[in-house]
């Protein structure tokens, strides 16, 4: 049986996914936390939307993630 290739892209802290790991993805990963908590704020991939997933978020935009 052959199917179509699959694409899988893995964000990390990119939450907005516009290539670049800045303060709009803060904005955008603490609009997600405060109202749906969904998939794109879980920045480590842990299967929830916590603090963890803010540190290593803040990690990432100062460079060291």
């Amino acid at each position: 049986i052959e199917s179509d290739g699959v694409e899988l892209a893995i964000r990390g802290a990119d939450v907005d996914c516009d290539g670049v790991v800045d303060g709009e993805d803060l904005a955008r990963f603490l609009e997600v936390f405060e109202t749906t908590g969904g998939p794109e704020a879980d920045v480590n991939h842990d299967g929830s939307v916590d603090f963890f997933d803010y540190d290593e978020l803040v990690r990432a935009i100062e460079g060291g993630g």
